[in-house]
């Protein structure tokens, strides 16, 4: 392992307050910029863990569902990953309609009289 002591006298290391001020300011403008850091909600592969926190599901829920391939999934060695708009779409399917709705499309639906044409 290479120590400071034993550096030979040559080298010199001078760092001045200054230098390290300034890059403490460039470390922070890099941490503060958007594109520094990946943003965990716009990444669209998932493990299960971020699975869990999108759909609200428990993990042998979840567990469950891909066993039984009832949610869309892939698998990499012993780990489940997740495609974030898939999981999204998943959850989306089967939606019951509003009393709203229902009324809207029940007096959109035209009345059939009984007897057909020759019980008139």
């Amino acid at each position: 392992m290479l120590e400071l002591q034993n550096l030979p006298d040559f080298i010199k290391l001078e760092i001045s307050k200054s230098d390290l001020l300034d890059f403490a300011r460039v470390l922070a403008q890099e941490l503060h910029q958007p594109s520094a850091l990946p943003n965990p909600e716009t990444r669209e592969i998932v493990d299960l863990s971020e699975a869990v926190a999108i759909t609200g599901l428990a993990r042998p829920t979840l567990y469950t569902l891909t066993s039984r391939r009832g949610i869309p999934h892939f698998k990499r060695g012993k780990k489940l990953y997740f495609r974030r708009s898939e999981l999204e779409a998943w959850l989306l399917q089967n939606r019951r309609k509003t009393l709203a709705e229902i009324k809207t499309e029940a007096t959109n639906v035209p009345v059939r009289k009984k007897g057909g044409r020759h019980g008139q």
